[in-house]
């Protein structure tokens, strides 16, 4: 058994180390993606709800607030939820860099 772990081991490269700005750039680029995404999906849900009448009263200034912050919100989430995504990145890159100094680091096999 000792053999099999040995040799399945062959040719693996361990992670000890992430570049913090790289995997934060990365997350900040996915975080941007998934903030745009999800900004349409809120504007077209607005869009939807604001087209029957019976549901909102578009005399309200609460509806109308609402109303006019949904589409806003393809420009504002994707810069949020990057910065979160940016941020959280740093930190990520740095728990992995003292977790991995400690314990060792994740292992994969390259060709």
């Amino acid at each position: 058994m000792a053999k099999e772990e040995k040799s399945s081991e062959s040719g693996m490269k361990e992670i000890t180390k992430i570049g913090i700005l790289s995997l934060a750039k990365i997350m900040g680029v996915f975080g941007i993606i998934v903030g745009l995404v999800e900004g349409v999906m809120i504007g077209l849900a607005y869009k939807q709800l604001s087209s029957n009448p019976d549901l909102f009263n578009p005399t309200d200034p609460q509806v109308q607030y609402i109303m006019t912050t949904g589409w806003s919100n393809i420009i504002i989430l994707p810069l949020i939820v990057g910065i979160f995504s940016f941020i959280i990145g740093i930190l990520s890159a740095l728990i992995y860099n003292f977790v991995a100094q400690k314990i060792g680091g994740i292992k994969i096999h390259l060709k």
